[in-house]
């Protein structure tokens, strides 16, 4: 979190104001559009947590124990239409039920 000027601490760790910057920074994080592109060629994801870092049995980490990861966080590639969202649906379940 360098961006955030918190380097190489748990989460447990963290004090109120450490939380209150994350909070608000992820609360007002901007993204700039540039384009719309057409829907045949829409995606949804793009980027992310690669799959070869995720136990898929579980959505744990494999590099970081006791993080997990479901949706749209991970470098999952899919055309629009639902699918998507039933991806990370799974995944979120996956992930529920092993914590």
């Amino acid at each position: 979190m360098k961006y955030l000027k918190i380097e190489n601490i748990k989460i447990q760790e963290l004090n109120k104001k450490q939380i209150i910057i994350i909070i608000n920074t992820l609360k007002h994080f901007a993204i700039k559009i540039d384009r719309v592109e057409e829907k045949e060629r829409s995606y949804v994801n793009g980027g992310g947590v690669t799959t070869d870092e995720i136990n898929p049995k579980t959505m744990e980490s494999k590099l970081i124990k006791g993080l997990y990861f479901a949706g749209e966080v991970t470098d999952i590639h899919g055309p629009i239409g639902g699918f998507n969202i039933t991806i990370a649906m799974s995944m979120g379940y996956t992930a529920i039920k092993s914590i």
